[in-house]
């Protein structure tokens, strides 16, 4: 098979989509594409109900003013609009642009398709991107083979990186310099994903592991519930442990704010215990750097069935079958 060659595509602009964490996990997945492509890197922010503001209420202003552009301009530049870039691989009528947007099927099940279509690519063009989600091409031109653990690490290096809102990165800066000492992390998603939690059970035998391994007592918790999180404060402190969290004042942190410093901290953490369905902590690791280390619990069988069929009952099944991917 052809490899695309390097400089094959000159831009690259990716449309974040979904929650946080879906965005940052397409951002950094572009930005290593874009590396690899040897293309200049453009983001779009457009807002939607799970992210609302703008991109300069996630970022700093430095990396807005380098990186995103305007809905406007892609429209005026490129004759682009989100909506109109279709699902999977596609191409442009002109052929100046080339688009990628995975969809129920996901971007990492169409990378063989995309790279076919690189490879033929005679003219420096543009690569669209519109996705919620991780995804890698293995092999670029001359490149050196990507595998899942340089993958996994230049995402790592990404996120380290990636310069978040100032009132943020202060209310970060501000929590770590309390104690300086290393502590743990544990996260807790039970507000749409109750059906996937582990066992309390495997949750103290989670923190237990890690703190013999690692002698650490001291363990951040982070929850999208707060009777969850005071539960857990309580459940640490019979282990032993040293629990803390971060509570804003009222009036001074925004509930995205909120979420983003917790993710902030979680990604400072010696080691996670943490929901493996969830993205949120998912990356936190990833972006720790100690994804090999963590400990990710999957959703107790037993647990899954009985709380989905509560939802099920309550929500109705015309509730259900509208779950469908908005991307």
């Amino acid at each position: 098979m052809q490899l695309p060659q390097v400089g094959s595509i000159a831009n690259l602009l990716v449309f974040p989509r979904s929650g946080f964490i879906n965005r940052f996990q397409t951002l950094a997945s572009s930005w290593i594409l874009a590396d690899q492509l040897g293309s200049k890197f453009e983001i779009c922010w457009l807002p939607s109900p799970s992210v609302s503001g703008p991109a300069t209420e996630t970022f700093n202003s430095d990396f807005c003013d380098r990186y995103v552009v305007s809905e406007d301009s892609v429209l005026g530049r490129y004759g682009i609009n989100v909506d109109e870039v279709p699902r999977y691989i596609s191409e442009s009528t002109t052929g100046s642009w080339i688009g990628l947007r995975g969809h129920d099927r996901g971007e990492q099940a169409l990378m063989p398709e995309l790279m076919n279509r690189l490879s033929t690519i005679s003219t420096p063009s543009l690569l669209v991107v519109v996705a919620g989600g991780s995804f890698f091409l293995p092999e670029i031109g001359i490149r050196p083979k990507l595998t899942l653990s340089k993958f996994l690490t230049a995402k790592s290096d990404f996120y380290q990186h990636l310069p978040l809102n100032a009132a943020v990165e202060s209310a970060v800066t501000a929590q770590l310099q309390k104690d300086n000492s290393p502590f743990l992390g544990l996260h807790l998603r039970y507000t749409d994903r109750s059906f996937q939690a582990p066992f309390p059970r495997e949750i103290r035998k989670a923190l237990i592991k890690s703190r013999n391994e690692t002698d650490i007592t001291r363990v951040f918790i982070a929850s999208d519930s707060g009777a969850a999180r005071q539960h857990w404060h309580d459940e640490a402190l019979k282990l032993g442990l040293q629990p803390w969290g971060f509570t804003p004042q009222p009036g001074t942190v925004s509930g995205a704010h909120a979420a983003l410093i917790d993710w902030r901290l979680l990604t400072h953490s010696a080691r996670l215990v943490y929901f493996s369905s969830s993205s949120y902590s998912t990356e936190a690791a990833v972006a720790a750097g100690t994804w090999n280390e963590s400990v990710g619990l999957g959703p107790n069988p037993f647990r899954s069935v009985a709380v989905r069929t509560r939802t099920f009952a309550g929500a109705g099944l015309s509730r259900i079958r509208g779950n469908q991917p908005t991307d």
